[in-house]
């Protein structure tokens, strides 16, 4: 398996676990999911799953 297809394997893995996290318990993944902390969040689970972006 090559390393890209690793990345983007273990960010939708992540992006799964985060959506079910949120789901599941909203309260307590508050600080993950909103506001500067959602953002980075959601960026680094971007930049995971579209890795590389340029081909």
């Amino acid at each position: 398996m090559k390393r890209q297809t690793k990345i983007h394997i273990i960010g939708w893995i992540l992006a799964l676990i985060l959506g079910f996290l949120k789901w599941q318990y909203p309260a307590e993944t508050s600080l993950i999911t909103s506001g500067l902390g959602g953002l980075i969040t959601f960026l680094l689970v971007g930049v995971l799953i579209f890795y590389p972006l340029k081909n």
